[in-house]
């Protein structure tokens, strides 16, 4: 998208809570799996030149004892938690960073790997956000295996082509170049 300085794109990551919920429970959407407890986010330009920051703690509502392993991983813990706004008050937030920059009004964001873009998903339902038509969110990590999977299925057509010309030039020799 055209912002201020040419073509914008919001990276983003996500630290979650996790608890209890049975499959009864998440299907009504009476409760979450996954709760987000921080947002971060970057936008940069096309030459990856970071323009701004976004970084918010969320006060959990649905999982408020932070699992021991979220602690130990993220450093995150129920005391840092506590006064810290909650999920409708940090998107809000977030759509107040990304929303000036960006004239047609799309948010782009980009995930590495797909669980922060489901858990993303899955909060804002929760909060009573509708899917926004203007949101659209990508996983990096299968972009990027796709591309690599493409390129390697072309190396390996190019091998075979290259091994198809090789025994071209080995059933004449006088075909062969060298």
């Amino acid at each position: 998208h055209t912002g201020k300085g040419g073509t914008l794109v919001i990276v983003m990551d996500l630290e979650w809570n996790y608890g209890p919920a049975s499959e009864q429970e998440l299907a009504s959407g009476d409760t979450l799996k996954f709760e987000i407890i921080q947002v971060g986010a970057v936008m940069v330009d096309k030459q990856g030149n970071i323009l701004k920051t976004f970084e918010r703690l969320v006060a959990p509502i649905v999982h408020p004892v932070i699992h021991s392993k979220i602690t130990e991983l993220t450093g995150i813990t129920e005391k840092k938690l506590e006064g810290c706004p909650d999920f409708g008050t940090v998107w809000q937030d977030f759509c107040k960073f990304s929303e000036e920059d960006f004239s047609e009004g799309k948010r782009e964001i980009i995930f590495w790997g797909n669980c922060d873009r489901a858990v993303l998903l899955s909060n804002l339902l929760y909060h009573g956000f509708e899917q926004e038509e203007n949101l659209q969110l990508y996983d990096l990590q299968a972009l990027f295996d796709r591309a690599v999977r493409r390129a390697e299925e072309v190396q390996a057509d190019l091998l075979v082509l290259l091994s198809d010309i090789d025994g071209l030039y080995d059933a004449d020799p006088r075909t062969h170049p060298g």
